[in-house]
């Protein structure tokens, strides 16, 4: 799968959040795009296996994220 400007934003918003963490609508906000949208993008990162819930919260497991500083590209 792979992944645009807005998936590597969002990974990286999730992966960097304290709890409680943002909800859908102001991780929409906080990439720039509508809150539909962004719902969609997080099911299919959850169902690509980049994110997975632990009850509500989202975590984000790609691997290459743990040695990525922010303003280096997600593979």
């Amino acid at each position: 799968m792979g992944l645009d400007e807005h998936d590597r934003e969002l990974l990286r918003l999730v992966k960097g959040t304290p709890q409680p963490e943002p909800s859908i609508a102001e991780l929409a906000r906080l990439i720039g795009e509508d809150e539909n949208r962004t719902r969609e993008r997080v099911e299919r990162l959850v169902a690509g296996g980049r994110m997975r819930r632990e009850g509500a919260r989202l975590i984000a497991v790609d691997h290459a994220l743990d040695d990525a500083r922010p303003d280096e590209q997600i593979p």
